[in-house]
């Protein structure tokens, strides 16, 4: 059956001309008085949930401040009854605030994070240590507030209403609070010789303390919300999401294939052109021309072999630089596996595994230098250490480097102690090798990752650095000592977490575009890598398991006496 629509579209054309005010409207919607824009979506707001944010920051910002305050003078039972009530005050005015004022869609996505993930379950257990060794009756409340403080940092992004004042505020005091909790857990009597809990391996006895098992928690959540402070301090505008990144292309230098950072890919485009030089156009020209003059399959498939993808542009490769490659990656590999397993195999008292293992880091050392030969992107070298977490990796091989210098369980300790240096600086930076094969770089991880893992549970369950003393302080007369063994556990253990979302990226990426520890900026209101949510691709797509139904009793619209339900 067909309609004639001539008679509405005629209507509709006289519409538009007595009112062409709404025929604009149709065309472009104007966003409402009283909306935000959030992941794409236009979230209308109502005046009680204006107030409740208003008064919620306000108090909890407030008594934050006093309870922060309290337990910084903490000398007593009494301020540290006043601390534990402004904490608890502060809760109930922050839980106004979050009351109707959370995107459920974005708490999902922010439990993606590792980093994010990591600080839950450690304030989780911290608070389950106080509870199961508490130093005063007062320790599981005082647990518990921080548990729930370090809860409500990391879901900030997820709150539709919030002032950058506020989250100045949150921010700067969960750094002092987690930087004086180091300094109490280092310098001051707190937890000190509380045991938390013994356990006996083949006759030899170990013991884990709760005070050193503190303050390696804390350090660890100081220095995993570092980055998500870092940006609440950058966005003076609050377009970006706090902890939750995309993982950059290596080819636009964002989180999106699509939206690029022209000055990234500037340098980018300049270093690539600058590494053809004139030989490898010769290479380039001499073979499109022949490809034109023998015009066969045989020539049309030697040269494709030649032909690579680097940064996003198809280019030649010199067959030295082929060969280079695939040498130094075979010899990666085998001095790599064989060298695994004498490092483990050693111990701590075998002689002759140990020479063996440096012989062979060695051989790794020589051949890693030999991939990096003329294959490096120094442009991508600089943008990795501008990463928080690579950082602190790099940092803390250095730390376990220094410790095995100052403290050698035996000869061969900094020797080693340097080839794991140099093991990490070498698939840390894989990011900016331009020629690579994807098996070559998963079977680094694995070695990386069985080495650092195997060092945490010989530094937890078997007999390294036993009573070994890393360094003793006086502190109005009382003695305080930091052991090896607590101190290089926490490192390897600090290691490990902030490689995790470099290795998920790997197994992850099979096509090699994206760069394993470099993260990029998400907006707040597009959900995506672009401001204007003007991509192809964006990060919605990139996770289908958002739901962007909005909340029923958000969705308002404006009469006539303020918002009404639809």
């Amino acid at each position: 059956m067909k309609i004639d629509l001539s008679s509405d579209e005629e209507d509709n054309r006289v519409h538009k001309k007595e009112h062409p005010e709404k025929a604009i409207e149709t065309v472009v919607p104007k966003k409402k008085r009283n909306s935000i824009l959030l992941l794409g979506q236009e979230v209308l707001t109502d005046k009680a949930l204006l107030w409740r944010v208003k008064w919620g920051q306000r108090g909890g910002g407030f008594f934050t401040v006093v309870a922060l305050i309290f337990y910084l003078l903490i000398v007593d039972v009494v301020t540290r009854l006043l601390t534990i009530i402004s904490g608890i005050i502060a809760i109930i005015f922050m839980c106004m605030l979050y009351y109707k004022n959370i995107s459920f869609n974005i708490v999902k996505q922010v439990l993606k994070e590792s980093n994010v993930v990591f600080m839950i379950l450690l304030s989780t257990s911290v608070f389950i240590i106080d509870c199961l060794r508490p130093m005063t009756s007062m320790s599981p409340l005082m647990g518990f507030i921080y548990m729930t403080v370090t809860y409500m940092l990391v879901f900030l992004d997820a709150l539709k209403m919030k002032s950058r004042i506020f989250l100045l505020i949150v921010g700067t005091l969960c750094i002092m609070l987690n930087c004086y909790n180091v300094y109490g857990e280092t310098f001051l009597n707190w937890d000190m010789d509380i045991v938390l809990f013994n356990y006996v391996i083949n006759g030899e006895k170990y013991t884990f303390m709760k005070r050193a098992t503190k303050r390696s928690m804390y350090l660890q959540i100081l220095l995993f919300s570092i980055s998500g402070v870092k940006h609440i301090f950058k966005d003076r505008k609050m377009e970006f999401m706090i902890f939750i990144n995309g993982h950059i292309y290596r080819t636009t230098g964002t989180a999106s294939k699509v939206v690029k950072d022209k000055t990234f890919s500037m340098k980018l485009e300049k270093e690539r052109s600058m590494s053809i030089g004139k030989g490898t156009e010769s290479i380039l020209d001499h073979a499109t021309s022949s490809r034109k003059r023998m015009n066969s399959i045989n020539s049309w498939a030697e040269t494709k072999m030649n032909t690579i993808h680097i940064m996003g542009k198809k280019m030649m490769v010199d067959e030295s630089l082929r060969r280079r490659v695939r040498w130094a990656q075979r010899g990666i590999g085998f001095f790599s596996l064989i060298g695994t397993f004498c490092y483990i195999g050693a111990g701590s008292s075998n002689v002759g595994m140990r020479i063996a293992a440096v012989i062979f880091g060695v051989f790794i050392i020589f051949f890693f230098g030999i991939l990096y030969y003329k294959n490096l992107s120094y442009v991508i070298m600089k943008r990795l250490l501008q990463e928080i977490n690579v950082i602190i990796i790099i940092v803390s091989s250095l730390s376990l480097w220094f410790i095995e210098i100052v403290r050698p369980i035996n000869s061969m300790s900094p020797i080693l102690a340097f080839m794991n240096l140099c093991l990490v600086m070498g698939w840390l930076f894989l990011d900016a090798i331009k020629v690579k094969s994807r098996i070559f770089v998963i079977a680094i991880v694995l070695i990386y990752i069985l080495i650092t893992f195997s060092s945490l549970v010989r530094s937890t369950f078997a007999n390294w650095d036993i009573g070994v003393i890393l360094f003793q302080y006086t502190i109005h007369g009382k003695e305080y000592t930091i052991m090896k063994r607590a101190t290089k556990r926490s490192i390897f253990l600090q290691i490990i977490l902030f490689s995790m979302s470099g290795v998920y990226t790997i197994f992850k990426d099979r096509k090699m575009e994206m760069l394993m520890f470099a993260n990029g900026h998400i907006y707040r209101k597009t959900g995506t890598a672009s401001g204007d949510g003007d991509q192809r691709e964006s990060f919605i797509e990139n996770f289908p398991r958002f739901n962007f139904t909005l909340n029923p009793l958000l969705e308002m619209e404006e009469g006539e006496d303020g918002f009404s339900s639809k």
